[in-house]
């Protein structure tokens, strides 16, 4: 057969058994040994597109051993992995096994071991619903109000997964579901409490709680799961404390308690969580304080930011490496951070009565500076040589900008009605620069921003500069010709886009993220083409006008002749104007 013919065919044999490709293939599965036959059926009847572990997990109390069998099939290639962990079974051996299953006695009886579905109209499972070989129970979006009443066999249940379920109040016993590994219940929203008998998942590793905003408690019995890894619990806004006996989950790694804005304090019992890597406490308003004399030795990263009532600064570990104190109402660090040896990013707010820090200087990382009256910026940010971002919001006073580290990364400034002049110069072609409602910008300082070498740049305008030598042909794309001359094989440009926000006032907190793509196209080699590429860049909503985003770029081109294609991906921003400049 031609090459033409094989393609042709392709759709046939995709979907068609010839009876030679049959017999071709049931030798490799004849060759398998009984257990590997069976598991070779499961997968081309339930198992193909799915997750190499979740089919570990469905099938370990039925094979022996797992593991090995996937890897025996995959040697036959008779499935393969995909580079994102899924089994991988070809159509026609997909076909193969269904047509064993369903023509000898016995193989009918296959099953998964599981049951999903999500959506369930129903506010209870039947009473002759059967758990006793369940491993996996997936009811995403239910209208469950409940599962069942009483104590159900669950010694096989791996995996369950209530999400979203809002009409949820009550979980069920688990009094039997000793191998419960994961547990899924975020926003759950009408959920109050746990069942005690939740100490009795003495496997669970991970706890999902995410959203579940009626929550009030956690059960004391938690500390009986000794196994559990992973807790998280973000936007719990109800949840008040948690109980002592989270000290009993020694093996707890990650706590996340993002948002849980009634939260008050922790229990000094999280002095035992030896083996606690990182505690997020971000958005806990109420929360003061933290508990004294301990020393988390795993704790890397400490996430404290927008921890508005929070004063004191944490020494709960010598050994963190990121420490995150935005937003909070710190007035001192202690001399004692320069013997932590591991700190790496230290973000810090300022305040006018937090104290001078010298001591720190080598260590902050980020720095925000918020609704000040500050007119000039403190020497000693100027001096702090690891600084990588920066955040000046709402400093209304602030006339003009010091030369800053040339380690800085991200510059955002936004609401500076005042600010006026840039007394400095960027020497990092690194750096992302956001000028945001700051209108009172000096021609210097716009010059300066358009012509420094950034990541992007971002500033108010009202129209594209007149440096920007290729213009618009449309709105749609430009064309740059180049008189013949040659180009090199990479030419490095500079775009200009005008940007204006079109949609209404109300809606603007809604917009948080502009994409710009743009693509180049060679005149006399369509061949070669260029694809969308894109910069993206968050925004404060309240204070998106018309403005200019600037980048560079490079591409390879051969042609004297080019077309570029620019566009946004959000619908009430709209370019209105873009000029490109040949570096």
């Amino acid at each position: 057969m031609s090459k033409n013919e094989w393609i042709d065919a392709l759709p046939l044999l995709r979907n068609n058994f010839d009876g030679e490709i049959e017999s071709i293939l049931k030798f490799s599965y004849d060759a398998l040994c009984d257990e590997y036959k069976d598991l070779f059926l499961h997968i081309s009847c339930l198992f193909n597109l799915e997750y190499v572990e979740r089919v570990e997990m469905r099938l370990a109390h039925k094979f022996s051993n797992i593991g090995q069998g996937l890897r025996v099939l995959a040697d036959k290639s008779l499935i393969s992995f995909s580079e994102n962990g899924w089994i991988l079974m070809h159509d026609l051996l997909v076909q193969l096994g269904t047509k064993i299953v369903s023509h000898k006695p016995g193989h009918q009886s296959i099953r998964e071991p599981g049951k999903q579905w999500d959506f369930f109209p129903m506010t209870s499972l039947p009473s002759n619903f059967c758990t006793a070989y369940l491993v996996e129970l997936s009811m995403r979006d239910s209208k469950l109000q409940k599962l069942w009443e009483g104590n159900r066999p669950l010694r096989n249940l791996k995996r369950m997964d209530l999400s979203e379920s809002t009409n949820l109040k009550k979980l069920p016993d688990l009094s039997t579901a000793s191998n419960l590994i994961l547990l899924y219940l975020n926003e759950c929203t009408s959920l109050v409490e746990l069942p005690s008998s939740i100490g009795n998942a003495i496997n669970l590793k991970s706890l999902y709680l995410t959203g579940c905003s009626g929550l009030v408690k956690l059960p004391s019995s938690i500390g009986n799961a000794t196994n559990l890894q992973n807790l998280y619990c973000h936007n719990c806004s109800s949840l008040v404390e948690l109980p002592f006996s989270i000290g009993n989950a020694t093996n707890l790694r990650c706590l996340y308690l993002v948002n849980c804005s009634s939260m008050v304090e922790l229990p000094s019992s999280i002095g035992n969580l030896h083996q606690l890597v990182e505690l997020n406490l971000k958005g806990c308003s109420k929360l003061e304080v933290l508990p004294t004399k301990i020393n988390l030795e795993s704790l890397y990263i400490l996430d404290l930011t927008d921890c508005l009532m929070f004063k004191s600064f944490p020494e709960i570990s010598t050994n963190i490496k990121v420490l995150k104190l935005m937003g909070t109402a710190i007035k001192e660090v202690p001399l004692s951070i320069k013997l932590w040896s591991r700190l790496c990013d230290l973000e810090m707010s300022y305040n006018e009565n937090l104290k001078e820090l010298p001591h720190a200087l080598g260590i902050i990382t980020t720095l925000y500076i918020k609704n000040t009256e500050m007119r000039e910026i403190p020497l000693w940010v100027k001096k702090s040589s690891c600084l990588r971002e920066l955040k000046l919001i709402g400093c209304k006073k602030l006339v003009s900008l010091p030369q800053l580290s040339d380690s800085l990364l991200y510059l955002e400034v936004e609401n500076c009605e005042s600010l006026e002049r840039l007394d400095c110069s960027f020497n990092n072609p690194k750096i992302s620069l956001k000028f945001f409602n700051c209108i009172k910008l000096n021609k210097e300082a716009r010059d300066l921003i358009i012509k420094t070498s950034t990541n992007y740049a971002v500033l108010p305008s009202r129209e594209v500069p007149a440096n920007f030598t290729y213009r618009a042909n449309t709105r749609s794309f430009m064309t740059i010709s180049f008189n013949q001359r040659a180009l090199s094989t990479t030419s490095r440009f500079k775009a200009c886009i005008f940007l204006v926000y079109r949609g209404d006032k109300e809606e603007e907190a809604n917009v948080r993220e502009i994409t710009i793509s743009y693509r180049i196209e060679e005149k006399h080699s369509l061949d070669v083409f260029v694809p969308y590429r894109h910069a993206k860049y968050y925004t404060a909503s309240s204070t998106l006008t018309k403005h200019l985003f600037i980048f560079e770029f490079e591409a390879d081109v051969t042609s004297n002749e080019l077309f570029f294609h620019f566009k946004t991906g959000c619908e009430e921003v709209l370019i209105e104007d873009y000029g490109v400049l040949q570096l």
